[in-house]
């Protein structure tokens, strides 16, 4: 989104600001955070904060980054392997453990999202993304007569949806379930869904 400053600092640094920044916003949701807060958190000088960053936002977009980069990465490394129930699953569990490690600057994001359509749209393709892989999936799983003929786009997002609402009900409304025990049934509601015909 080209908001960060030129990186003049020291990665050590940068690494801290980011991790107060996402400390501040969450406790205190992003519109009420202030620069000062975070810097006070990090233990360092305000102007210390635009070495590395434009502004707020700036860092929020490159923790927004990471974690998109972190959920697209870990649902897209079982299929590498080929498709399985096994991928499946992994997927899904990879899918719901990252959601969890990075909750609190999803949480930030979508607060965020609400006013600022440049973090929504980073939600939006994330999301597809994913949503394309599964779609994709189905696509080749149809033509391999390996999955039942149904619309590769509706339950693509379906499926993406049924995934992201669960981490949603988990992480942020608090429902107490196992990821182990979530990944499963979630995989073989999907399998059995599409794949065994």
């Amino acid at each position: 989104m080209g908001e960060n400053a030129p990186s003049k600092g020291n990665a050590k640094t940068r690494e801290r600001v980011l991790q107060a920044a996402l400390d501040v916003f969450f406790e205190k949701g992003f519109f009420e955070a202030r620069v000062d807060d975070v810097m006070a958190r990090a233990g360092l000088s305000h102007g210390t904060f635009y070495t590395y960053f434009k502004n707020k936002r700036a860092a929020l977009v490159e923790l927004v980054e990471r974690a998109v980069e972190a959920l697209y990465e870990i649902t897209e490394e079982p299929w590498r392997r080929g498709h399985s129930y096994l991928s499946l699953e992994q997927s899904i569990r990879g899918f719901l453990e990252t959601y969890q490690r990075h909750y609190k600057i999803i949480k930030v994001w979508k607060e965020a999202s609400v006013t600022d359509a440049g973090l929504a749209y980073l939600w939006d393709r994330l999301v597809g993304k994913i949503t394309s892989r599964i779609q994709k999936n189905i696509e080749a799983s149809i033509r391999r007569s390996i999955c039942r003929k149904v619309n590769p786009v509706i339950a693509a997002r379906a499926l993406a949806g049924m995934i992201e609402h669960y981490a949603y009900a988990m992480f942020f409304k608090g429902e107490s379930a196992d990821i182990g025990e979530v990944a499963r049934t979630l995989a073989e509601l999907w399998y059995h869904a599409l794949y065994v015909q």
